[in-house]
């Protein structure tokens, strides 16, 4: 009996562990204030499922290899779903200027497990007609691993609409990079 009721909590247990779901090739929906269409098959991992990040994000192959974050910020709303270890995490303010957008990116990146994580090419944008700022991310995870990503940021109606793609530099950032400017490319602003 003991070993029934051991076999059904474990079964339970599997039943409630986090899994991706599939964003087929298309129009997506994430949960965010924005759309956008995705050209491949990718993995969505909803916001209810992200440990680390609030809003959900897309994964080819896998959250370690790459990662696009889909976010929508309100002002006071934090990147990080929990403050860092000196009890500080940076904060989206309405009032931000460029320069304090790229801070809060990489700011909130360092605390969650990278060691260094600098923007560079620091340039205007336009999503879906609304001005906003792209960058590109270089950093090390805690590991040593060389990481590379791009971000794009825009303000509409006092909130940051936010994406940002991080992978491994060898090999999964080259791999997936031009099918995600086209993903940022295709955003729709709602």
């Amino acid at each position: 009996m003991r070993r029934i009721l051991i076999a059904a909590i474990a079964m339970v247990a599997a039943g409630c562990a986090a899994m991706p779901t599939v964003a087929p090739k298309g129009d997506f929906a994430p949960d965010a204030e924005f759309t956008l269409v995705l050209p491949e098959t990718w993995s969505y991992w909803p916001p209810n499922q992200n440990l680390a990040t609030v809003g959900g994000y897309l994964s080819r192959d896998g959250m370690l290899l790459n990662r696009v974050h889909l976010m929508t910020l309100k002002d006071g709303e934090r990147i990080l779903k929990f403050k860092g270890k000196d009890g500080e995490t940076p904060s989206w303010s309405s009032t931000a200027t460029e320069y304090e957008i790229v801070e809060l990116v990489t700011s909130s990146l360092l605390k969650i497990g990278y060691n260094t994580m600098e923007a560079d090419n620091v340039r205007p944008a336009t999503v879906d007609g609304t001005d906003g700022i792209a960058f590109d991310l270089s950093g090390k995870w805690k590991n040593g691993l060389n990481v590379k990503g791009d971000v794009l940021a825009v303000k509409k109606n006092d909130k940051l609409n936010l994406v940002f793609f991080l992978a491994p530099e060898l090999h999964y950032y080259g791999d997936v990079k031009d099918e995600v400017e086209l993903i940022m490319a295709s955003i729709d602003l709602k």
